[in-house]
């Protein structure tokens, strides 16, 4: 009886674990890019997916006010492109081409209860053979603007992703896993 509860349990524990994580928090937002011009054009059409992944220190958040020291790793896709603060490895968003997000020239994001409510950030992201990619979101706005001078940009909208309801799809999503191979779904 012991081992039929054993996945259950682990499941359980994993979402905990997740839930209450107090030294980082997660944000997402996904868009689109709403406009392309000349070298993006064919890289990143309208209509392109863009999906940004951050996370930052779980107290900065808290507190109101988060500035550049406080991100921990940054991954953000557009299209078949994967800009990341992280390894090419780590980088959570697949893709086909990956660049280095090499410095974080601003942030000023802002928080209400955990919640962003604004605020901008401006990265620049760099291939050694490639120009320099300007990168800038505006969180109040809700747009983002990805640009190469003198090689044209791609813009777009965004909207923030609530996390919490992917812990509780994973959650579920675990617990689904440890009814079958518990044998309650096989029955």
């Amino acid at each position: 009886m012991k081992q039929r509860y054993t996945p259950w349990l682990i499941g359980l524990l994993t979402c905990a674990g997740l839930a209450t994580n107090s030294s980082a928090a997660t944000f997402e937002y996904i868009g689109t890019v709403t406009v392309a011009t000349a070298a993006f054009v064919p890289l990143t059409p309208v209509g392109t997916p863009f999906d940004m992944v951050y996370v930052v220190d779980d107290d900065a958040v808290s507190s109101g006010l988060v500035g550049p020291d406080d991100f921990q790793s940054i991954n953000m896709s557009l299209g078949n492109i994967c800009f990341t603060t992280d390894s090419v490895s780590n980088c959570q968003i697949p893709a086909s081409t990956y660049i280095g997000i090499t410095s974080i020239d601003a942030a000023a994001l802002t928080y209400d209860a955990g919640i962003p409510t604004g605020g901008f950030l401006d990265l620049v992201a760099l291939l050694p053979a490639d120009p320099i990619f300007f990168i800038d979101i505006d969180f109040s706005a809700g747009t983002f603007l990805v640009e190469v001078p003198f090689a044209g940009f791609a813009s777009g909208t965004m909207a923030f992703v609530p996390v919490p309801a992917a812990v509780w799809f994973f959650g579920s999503a675990i617990l689904g896993l440890g009814a079958f191979f518990t044998g309650h779904c096989a029955r």
